[in-house]
Parts: C-alpha cells; structure tokens; sequence
C-alpha cells in the first residue's frame, strides 16, 4: 500500500512521507525500549520485595489529561505564540501531588493503626481506635463565622438591605443657631457659672471633633491630637439633627451607612448575624474612608422601659451592635459613629454616655428662636418692622424649628400677603395654628442638662469643680455676715 501510494507523488513529497515513516518507527521503538526497562524493574523489585506492585491510579489520569490537552490544542498549531507546555505541565503535577499525598498520609495512619493493635494484641491489652473527627461540621461552622465577602459584595448587600441610600447634600450654614457671647464671661470668676451654649456653638463643636478628624488622616496619627469615634446629637423632633449629619458627609465626602431599628430587626434578627454586620460594616468601612455610620433613636435600645410598639423591633440587638462597633473602631480609622437621641434622659444610668464620647443638644433658646422667628417674618416685604416678635417667640417656646417654619408658612399664605396693607398682620392670627402642633415642654432643656450633669463624665466633673469653687465664696459671705 504505501508503494502504491509512493508511485503516483512527486519525489519531494516520497521525501517528505519517508522522513515522517521514519520518526514514526523509532518513536515507536523508543517506547518499546522503555516498555521494556519498565518490565525489567517490576521483576527486579518482585525479587527484592517479594509483592507484584500494580501500577497507580494516577497513570491513567495523567494520560487521559494529556491527550485531552493535545486534542484541545491541535487545532491551533498554526499559532504563532504556542503555549507554555512547561506551566501547563508543573500545574498538573502539582496537583497530582497533593493527591497523592493525602492518599498516603491516609496509609500512613493506617498502617500505624494496625501496628498498635498489634502491639497491644502482644501485650495482652485491650486497644481503643481512635475517634475520627467529623470535618465537615467543623468546616461549616469555620464557614459561618468567617466572611469571605469582598467590598464589593459588602457595598451591594448594605445596599439591598436599605443601609445605604442616595445622600442629601446640606451645608452647616443650613443649620440655623447664634453663638453664646455671655458664655465666656459668665465662666470667669466671680460670676463662674456653667451656662450652656448657643446652637452656634454646636457647628464649632462638631467640626473641631469630627469633620477635620475626618478629612486629615495625618493628625489622626498625632498622640497629642484625639478625634471622636462616636457623636451623640440629641434634640426634640425635627431640630436638625439629620441636617448636621448630612452637613458633615458633605462638608468631608464620606460615604453614610443608616442603622435604624425597623432595617437591622428585619435583615439581621440574630446576634450571629449581628456580628457578621459588624464585621463587614469595618471591612468596608475601612475600604472606602471618611465613613459616617448613622443610627437613629440610639437612645432606645438603652430605655429602662422600652415602649411596647418599639419592643418588635428588637432594641436589644441595636445595643449590641452599637457596642461592638464603637469597640472595633481604631483611633487611625476615618470612621465616625454618629447617634440621634430624643430623650436620652429616660436611659439607664451612664450606659448611653459609655458608648458616644461626645454629646451635643439641638434643644433651640430663646434667642435663636426669637432670631429665627425674625427672619421669617421679615422675609415678607409687606410684615411691618414693629411687629411685636418678642411675645410671639415666648409663645412659640418649645416647639422645634422646622414646626415653627411650618407654623409661619400655614399663616402666611398667598391671599393673607396679598391683604396685609390693608389689615397689618397680628400675632393673634397665629394662636388658632399654633394649637394644631403638639407642643413640647419649653424647659426641656433642663431635661437634657440635667442627664448631661448627672450621667455625661464632662458633665459631672464640670459640676464638681463649680461646686469647689462656689464653696469658698459661701464661707467668705457667711463671715462678712
């Protein structure tokens, strides 16, 4: 056949089918020899031994992935850059190799197994096997507590579970509030006096503490320079709490994750779950610095009687995630955990003022009521500049700021502005709305300044000193006397 074949080709190509004859034949006696050598070191080793040994397993498996490798790549064998035979080779050997070593570190324990039976067998003792261990329980608890979640995933589950929302851009000139100018007299001897500050102040406060601990990571390495890793802004409803937080996010570019009760009973019911939250709320947080970690009504899960439509959601749960977050934070991490609170007084004792290191109140004074009522008012062209606004501020006393811009656009309407020439705007006219609102207690503020006094670590140390120096001005008058 292959003189046929030969008779009707040129000569160059007879040339060309001799050669491959050629290889062919000594490839297929070098196999030979080694098929033989092979053979002769089987019978060499039966002599020594004395057991017929039976080729592994592995033989065939390394054949079956070379061919399957030589079938896939024969169709390529016009491309320029060939592949890495020698990586593709040492990959597959190395994972033959830690097969093989599993299957004989199983001999292995066998084989010691049985030589200690028969070692006890010897000696005539019983001999107890030894308890396997089940390694798939304890994979999956490995597996359950630790996460293997990315960023990436973190940032799409946070997401899912409502953790994180679009930002509302605000700025701090957006949160209304005068300075305290008597503060710093009144603090000076003889008149020393703890008097509060102004919702001025609270800006000041915030951006020395949070924002420029925030956005400058070299002085938060700095021993001298300490920044809070937990604020507490506590204040009646709608007095600008959620402003100063959305303040701060703007003002630093952080990025704000939202805890609220409903979102974490929901989505995390259990303490297991709970502190898988707290773990990839870090590893994230830590991924994409400056970070404002928002909670609200943190003030709740720290009552002494937790009201019952509050109990479903599960404060407890929200205490401990609080704790265990402010306890994992580092003082190098750009992370801050900021609460808001309503009526901090009603928690037990100091565990509230244990977890925020810094506590701000959004409660309005008297002057910056009077100054925003003001401004309201004067907005409108047409309002008389001797309009009483003193005794219309002493009755809006306890209402937040929002609730009296609210008071103020329901009176003013378009039909009222367009009449005022004619009828001059009265204060009474405002009675009828301002009853719709519910009222809150115009001295709340004590509320929160006694809480502060009695619980906040500052507080009472304020409230010492004030009293060792107030104690030696006593004596003096009691002897003037």
């Amino acid at each position: 056949m292959i003189i046929i074949e030969f008779e009707n080709k040129p000569a160059n190509e007879r040339k060309e089918l001799m050669k491959q004859l050629t290889e062919k034949n000594q490839i297929e006696k070098e196999k030979n020899i080694e098929a033989a050598k092979n053979r002769e070191k089987l019978t060499a080793a039966i002599k020594i031994v004395g057991v017929i040994l039976e080729p592994s397993e592995l033989v065939d498996w390394f054949k079956d992935t070379f061919n399957e490798y030589d079938n896939d790549w024969a169709l390529h064998d016009g491309v320029e850059n060939k592949p890495r035979e020698d990586l593709i080779n040492s990959e597959i050997h190395s994972k033959a190799q830690v097969e093989l070593r599993a299957l004989v570190d199983e001999t292995i324990k066998e084989e010691l197994n049985f030589l200690k039976m028969a070692y006890a067998h010897d000696l005539k003792k019983k001999y107890k096997e030894p308890k396997k261990k089940n390694s798939e329980k304890s994979k999956k608890k490995f597996k359950k507590n630790v996460s293997k979640l990315n960023p990436n995933e973190i940032c799409e589950e946070l997401i899912k579970n409502n953790l994180i929302k679009k930002s509302v851009t605000s700025r701090f000139a957006d949160f209304q509030g005068e300075v305290s100018l008597s503060t710093g007299i009144l603090r000076k001897e003889p008149y020393y006096s703890d008097s509060p500050y102004g919702l001025g102040d609270v800006r000041q406060i915030i951006k020395e503490f949070c924002v420029i601990g925030l956005i400058s990571e070299e002085l938060r390495t700095l021993k001298n320079m300490k920044f809070s890793q937990s604020l507490l802004i506590a204040g009646p409803e709608k007095s600008g709490k959620s402003i100063l937080i959305n303040a701060i996010c703007t003002e630093t570019g952080s990025l704000k994750i939202e805890l609220t009760l409903e979102n974490v009973s929901e989505n995390y019911p259990e303490l297991s779950k709970i502190n898988q939250l707290v773990k990839n709320i870090i590893t994230f947080a830590k991924q994409c610095q400056p970070v404002v970690i928002e909670v609200d009504l943190a003030d709740v899960p720290f009552y002494k009687n937790i009201p019952n439509e509050l109990k479903v959601y599960k404060p407890s749960l929200m205490q401990k995630l609080l704790i265990k977050l402010v306890k994992s934070l580092s003082k190098s991490d750009r992370i801050i955990v900021i609460g808001k609170a309503r009526s901090p007084w009603l928690t037990t004792k100091t565990k509230l003022s244990n977890v925020f290191e810094t506590i701000v109140f959004t409660v309005p004074d008297d002057c910056t009521i009077f100054l925003f009522l003001n401004d309201l008012l004067m907005s409108y062209p047409v309002v008389s500049r001797t309009f009483p606004v003193t005794p219309l501020a002493t009755m809006l006393a306890g209402y937040s700021r929002q609730m009296i811009a609210d008071i103020v656009a329901e009176v003013m309407t378009t039909e009222r502005v367009l009449t005022l020439r004619q009828d001059p705007l009265d204060p009474v006219e405002f009675v009828p709305v301002i009853l719709k609102y519910p009222k809150q207690n115009p001295q709340q503020f004590e509320q929160y300044y006694k809480w502060y006094n009695k619980y906040v670590p500052i507080g009472v140390s304020k409230m010492l000193e004030m009293e060792t120096k107030q104690t030696p001005k006593n004596i003096n008058n009691e002897k003037k006397k």
